[in-house]
């Protein structure tokens, strides 16, 4: 297992056998397969769940999250009362909304992919708790699941999506058995399944909008 993403990208390096040609593509086409995989799936380590406090606004509708996290799927989203109990928002759609007031938020949208719009503006501080799937970032960091998780399957999703420039069925193929001997059990293992993750509002990611800032060879 790789220590750090450095650690990584040599492998993957090392794997396609082509020297140090195609090093400074190695982390974007890296990125590139994680994505993919997070697309395809809600693994287990994409899930979160913070607490905070929605603060007094008068002209402010979004629920800021520590980080600014690149959401996939929004699971929940309610308020603790001062009794304690838990109040919940409802997903909605921003047309769906004719008015924003102020008051205690009833309902969520997300008015871009990484933005979380409420049908009212807050009139007193609300502790709140949510619960979502985020995307790992760009450029991939040294915390990465996946180093821990199945390594061997990143590798071979990577130098899948290089195949346009390796141009090597042979490798390719070798890559591809891995993947598909890899794959059922960490689907079994590391997924959450479609019941559980069901009634979440998903924010599908398109690589138009997405900034690659992962095509410099960041080795270590």
């Amino acid at each position: 297992m790789s220590a750090t993403i450095g650690d990584f990208y040599q492998r993957v390096s090392r794997a396609i056998r082509r020297r140090t040609l195609y090093d400074d593509d190695i982390p974007g086409y890296a990125a590139d397969a994680v994505r993919e995989l997070e697309n395809n799936h809600n693994w287990k380590y994409m899930w979160k769940e913070v607490t905070g406090n929605l603060v007094v606004s008068t002209t402010d509708n979004l629920l800021a999250l520590s980080g600014s996290p690149k959401l996939k799927s929004v699971r929940f989203l309610q308020f603790l009362s001062d009794g304690e109990d838990l109040i919940q928002v409802r997903k909605t759609q921003r047309e769906k909304v004719i008015a924003i007031k102020s008051g205690r938020p009833g309902a969520f949208w997300m008015q871009t992919k990484d933005q979380i719009a409420m049908d009212a503006f807050p009139n007193e501080t609300y502790p709140f708790q949510i619960g979502y799937f985020e995307y790992s970032p760009r450029p991939l960091v040294d915390a990465l699941a996946w180093l821990t998780i199945a390594e061997d399957l990143l590798i071979a999703r990577t130098i899948r999506k290089m195949q346009p420039i390796l141009r090597d069925d042979k490798l390719i193929a070798r890559w591809s058995e891995t993947e598909n001997s890899t794959m059922p059990a960490l689907l079994e293992a590391e997924v959450v399944s479609e019941h559980d993750a069901e009634d979440t509002q998903m924010v599908p990611f398109t690589y138009e909008t997405e900034e690659d800032t992962a095509k410099v060879a960041v080795f270590t």
